[in-house]
This record gives structure tokens, sequence and C-alpha cells, in this order.
């Protein structure tokens, strides 16, 4: 069940085929610790926003309020771990310090993160598909208080701006999108990987704005490759197999002839 301004809410019963009519889902109303969550730029509050959290999607109420369950174990100071943004995006990280009822509205500024887009192409200039990329370098910065004035983002004390998690690979054109990028400090740059190329960098260039945008273009060289059989007293083995190199190192797994077969190195 998920209701405006609070996290979801989940309830489990079983139900037979004869008595699946009438099921009253009953919810309770236990110790919660309210959030206004603004935006990072203006301080606006932010109502009736689909975000995600780490239980999941969540929604604010009217006046941009989200209710966070707050464990009860006899004490008054317990911490609560947050995390909110817009899906798919940066996300707000940090913890807050439950205090006694009636004391300060706690306040989490969201934001959306930069956007790097590019294309990945070969030595020849042709799209490589289904390579991994991912923005390297640079020093986060994205943390509230004084080691964040230079980025000047404005987050609480004890709070950072995170990307968001998973991977992004190209598609079949060869081109990408990073998105929910948060500012580092310093040059950054973007890199490829493919099974059958060694690893390729984009140029360097800064990324200290927050919502800043950029457009690259990275080139992979043409890997070299290993193959062989394996073998133990002449009879052919299947299995794996571990490699390193100066850029790459990974598993590969040899057939049922032995033999295996190393690219992008």
């Amino acid at each position: 069940v998920l209701r405006p301004g609070r996290l979801s809410e989940r309830r489990e019963f079983q139900v037979t085929a004869a008595d699946g009519a009438n099921f009253a889902i009953v919810l309770d109303e236990e110790r919660r610790l309210e959030l206004l969550v603004v935006d990072l730029a203006s301080g606006a509050p932010l109502a009736e926003v689909e975000l995600t959290s780490l239980d999941g999607p969540v929604r604010t109420d009217a006046r941009g309020l989200l209710a966070v369950p707050v464990p009860s174990d006899g004490t008054r100071d317990e911490w609560l771990r947050i995390s909110l943004g817009y899906p798919g995006d940066a996300q707000t990280e940090g913890r807050l310090k439950v205090g006694p009822p009636g004391g300060p509205l706690p306040r989490v500024p969201i934001a959306r993160g930069g956007r790097v887009r590019g294309i990945v192409l070969d030595a020849a200039g042709a799209p490589v598909a289904d390579a991994f990329v991912r923005l390297t370098g640079g020093a986060r910065r994205a943390y509230g208080g004084p080691s964040s004035a230079p980025v000047g983002l404005g987050l609480p004390e004890g709070f950072s701006l995170s990307p968001p998690r998973g991977t992004t690979r190209t598609g079949t054109d060869g081109r990408f999108e990073l998105v929910g990028c948060v500012p580092r400090q310093g040059d950054v740059q973007v890199s490829a990987q493919h099974p059958r190329h060694p690893q390729g960098r984009s140029a360097p260039f800064p990324f200290e704005r927050l919502g800043q945008e950029q457009e690259v273009e990275i080139r992979l060289t043409p890997g070299a490759s290993v193959a062989g059989l394996v073998t133990c007293d002449g009879a052919p083995l299947a299995l794996s197999l571990q490699f390193e190199s100066e850029e790459r190192s990974g598993w590969v797994r040899s057939n049922a002839q032995g033999a295996y077969r190393i690219d992008g190195l």
C-alpha cells in the first residue's frame, strides 16, 4: 500500500478460493518522523512528487511532507538512514537523528544530477554496441558541510549526493547517456569497456556544476587476442580460466574440446 506522504507499507495474508472476498487491510499509525522534501536549488517544497527511497517508490503529500517509520526500542535518540531522489536520478543520502516529538521539521533537499551523452567508436569509426560506460576520475565533493564549499551544493551536514545505482551500456548505434551524474572536483573522463577492445577513455573535462550536461566521444583501439587449448595428460579440459592484463582482468571458459579465446587485450 502506498499512501501519499508515506513509505510503502506491506501486509501479508493467505487467501483460499472460497474466502477471497471482504478482506480488510488495516493500516496502523506507528511512530513516524515527518520530513519536508525540498528542491535543492530553490528550497521550495516538492508537493505530490514521485520519488524513490530505500524501501521503493514513495510520493510526498500536498505539503511536500513524507512520514518515515521510526523503529521504537524505548530510546529517544535513534538514527534513520535516508535515501531519496527522483527515479533513476541522483540520490540524496544521509542520516537523521530522531529527537523528541515537536522538534524542528527536518528538511531533505533533492536535485537532478547532470547528464553525460556520447558515442563509442572503434578504430575504423564504426559504432560499438553493448560497451559498458561510466564516469571516472575527480574527487567527489557532493557532500554537506564545509567540504562542499567548492561545489556549493548547500546540502545539510552529513548528507551527500550520489549517482543512481545500475550500469549503462551503449545501444546498437554506439550512443549512451549517463543520468544523475554528481559534481566532482578536478577533471573527469568517461571510460568504456568492451570484451573485444582494451579499455578506452574520453578526453578529460571538468564536471563541477550541478545539472551540467556534456557530450563526449570515445575511440576504442584494436585489441590483441590469446587463444589456445587446455589439456591434462593429453586430454582436453573444460574449465574456467582467469586472465589479467594492465587494462582489464576477467574469466573465460574453455569448451569441451579444451579451446579458449581471450579478446580485447
